[in-house]
């Protein structure tokens, strides 16, 4: 059983390096990157009014950053002008699961991973329509 593991192993490093052989790698500098701050959001001295962000979905049709963090809400800026962003009101979404997991949006729907408590369990997926992010929720999907 192990000389079989090992064998498999083997395989799978020589695929690895013969598709790594084909790949153009390009690096460059940290110095070479020219990087300009326009602003940020979150500068609040209170860690809950702060934005988490983990993984954020832009939607450009509304211009808006839907970012969800740690908070097991769902944060949204207005970023019509990125030098001056506007934070606005964010979505509590306790009430749809233990933990928010992923956020993306396409044609004014925003579609929340949402997972369950216990986390064994399936989860559900949160559709949020823009503009006024009204809610309908899909249970028992597996995450």
């Amino acid at each position: 059983m192990i000389h079989a593991i090992y064998r498999h192993h083997w395989k799978f490093l020589l695929t690895l390096l013969s598709i790594a052989g084909s790949i153009n790698i390009v690096t460059e500098s940290a110095s070479a990157l020219n990087i300009t701050r326009l602003s940020s959001l979150g500068n609040s001295t209170n860690a809950a009014n702060n934005f988490g962000a983990e993984i954020p979905a832009y939607d450009p049709s509304s211009r808006k950053l839907f970012v969800i963090g740690p908070n097991n809400r769902l944060d949204i800026a207005d970023i019509s002008n990125p030098a001056s962003p506007i934070p606005l009101p964010s979505i509590d979404l306790s009430s749809y699961g233990a933990g928010v997991n992923s956020v993306a949006i396409q044609n004014g729907i925003v579609a929340l991973a949402m997972e369950a408590n216990p986390i064994t369990n399936n989860g559900s997926v949160v559709f949020l329509a823009l503009p006024n992010l009204s809610c309908k929720t899909i249970n028992n999907l597996c995450l």
